[in-house]
């Protein structure tokens, strides 16, 4: 079985404010470092879904979701 990335595009348009660690730049610098050492060959890629409430309660309270 082989490592998974979950990618998508999308993921670049989410913007968490100044100095947050899932920088936009970070994300498409980190994706594009993969692909320039063709990594991509050895990853299983994967596109992200919205997970439903039934997952979600797995590791958050109910109130919170």
């Amino acid at each position: 079985m082989l490592p998974a990335l979950v990618w998508s595009e999308d993921l670049l348009a989410y913007d968490f404010g100044p100095g947050h660690p899932m920088d936009p730049l970070r994300l498409r610098l980190t994706r594009d470092l993969v692909a320039s050492l063709r990594l991509d060959a050895r990853l299983s890629l994967l596109s992200p879904r919205i997970a439903d409430d039934d997952e979600l309660a797995l590791v958050h309270e109910p109130a919170y979701i």
